[in-house]
């Protein structure tokens, strides 16, 4: 009874009763109604509550002022000395871009806020519904939306951003973080070669070691790894390496043979190895 109340709990009656579809991950092309107005509402709510933290009744607080000045320069080409703060006039004119917006244009829309009002109650909201609604993006280091194939996807690679930032390898994160945004961008050899770089910069912050085969048979003799998990990590590494593109310039051809699911995927695996080491080897 128990977990049966618990499963509940997590579902509307009509999914819990079978009348409406289970939750699932969405497509990076699909959004449904449900989180476009959650969007648009955490806007809403977030504008509305520093108003009322700044005493003001009409105008848009200070810091989302610029960010719909910024939006509405970039978006729709106007010019900044006719801009108005009026937050009626505003979000009336938000409304609508959002109701007539494709779903990326969407993303665009509250990525390019996050970035200009820098609102940590507005990124804590966003970030909290992309979750609630089974996005198929997530916000990476607060600021950028990433793709990810699956809840634990994003997991793992939110965690090792974490796990590197708590060990002080800044350059392990950066390049993690880099593979992110280069994966959000569309560039899928340079988000490869950066998830790489990451899992290098951790085991030579460990060892010492620039070459990586010398690095993982040093943190062999500290503690012994499986031959096959040890064998993966070069095998990857060999990969990067042999792809024209992703390691090396390119010479013959115009992109490196690799998808955006191969990049996803390389990221979320090198994640894992990164938080692995980390936790393994880091201060021991």
């Amino acid at each position: 009874m128990d977990d049966e109340l618990q499963r509940r709990k997590q579902l509307t009656f009509e999914q819990a009763e079978g009348f409406a579809e289970l939750p699932r991950q969405l497509r990076r092309d699909e959004m449904p109604k449900s989180l476009r107005a959650k969007l648009f509402d955490a806007i809403n709510r977030t504008v509305e509550y520093r108003m009322e933290k700044q005493k003001l009744s009409h105008y848009l607080p200070t810091g989302w002022d610029n960010a719909f000045r910024t939006l509405w320069v970039d978006r729709l080409g106007d010019l900044s000395p006719a801009f108005d703060i009026s937050k009626q006039r505003n979000f009336t004119r938000l409304q609508q871009l959002f109701s007539e917006s494709k779903h990326y244009e969407v993303y665009g829309i509250v990525q390019q806020l996050i970035r200009s009002a820098r609102d940590t109650a507005f990124t804590a909201r966003v970030e909290r519904i992309l979750a609630e609604e089974h996005s198929a993006f997530r916000l990476v280091d607060g600021d950028t939306l990433v793709p990810f194939a699956s809840e634990r996807d994003a997991e793992t690679v939110l965690n090792s951003l974490s796990d590197m930032e708590r060990a002080g390898f800044k350059g392990a994160r950066q390049h993690l973080k880099e593979a992110a945004t280069s994966l959000s961008a569309g560039n899928f050899a340079d988000s490869i070669r950066e998830s790489i770089h990451s899992v290098e910069a951790v085991v030579r912050s460990l060892t010492g070691e620039a070459s990586l085969a010398k690095a993982l048979s040093v943190l062999n003799g500290r503690r012994a790894m499986h031959e096959a998990f040890r064998q993966s990590l070069l095998k990857l590494y060999g990969f990067s390496s042999d792809e024209k593109g992703i390691r090396h310039p390119l010479i013959d051809s115009e992109d490196a043979a690799v998808t955006e699911q191969d990049a996803i995927f390389i990221l979320g695996v090198c994640s894992g190895f990164n938080s692995y080491f980390t936790n393994t080897f880091h201060g021991k």
